[in-house]
């Protein structure tokens, strides 16, 4: 997570999630909803092979309201995504941590 002029640029890796328990994806939409007014991007990385938590995670951005979180199943376009609200410096923070994800 990075902090610009416009808000809070992020990037949530959920390679390794599952599914969100309804409890734990009702407090997910809570905090995206109350952090709506802070956040210029927000970049969820979900895996390729789970389209359930693809499916989950795509309906609480859409009911967070806030067209400033898109999620991707690929890091380039993630990165592409991301990078052109960042500086130099956080893109390269940005490019180290998808390059260590393996």
């Amino acid at each position: 997570m990075t902090q610009n002029r416009h808000g809070a640029v992020v990037c949530i890796e959920l390679l390794q999630v599952d599914v969100l328990a309804p409890e734990s994806a009702e407090k997910f939409l809570e905090m995206m909803r109350v952090q709506n007014a802070t956040v210029h991007r927000t970049a969820y990385l979900l895996p390729v092979a789970n389209a359930i938590l693809g499916l989950q995670v795509e309906r609480l951005i859409r009911d967070a309201h806030n067209s400033s979180r898109k999620a991707f199943r690929d890091t380039t376009s993630l990165e592409a995504w991301l990078v052109p609200v960042m500086t130099m410096v956080e893109a390269q923070q940005l490019r180290k941590f998808l390059s260590q994800l393996g």
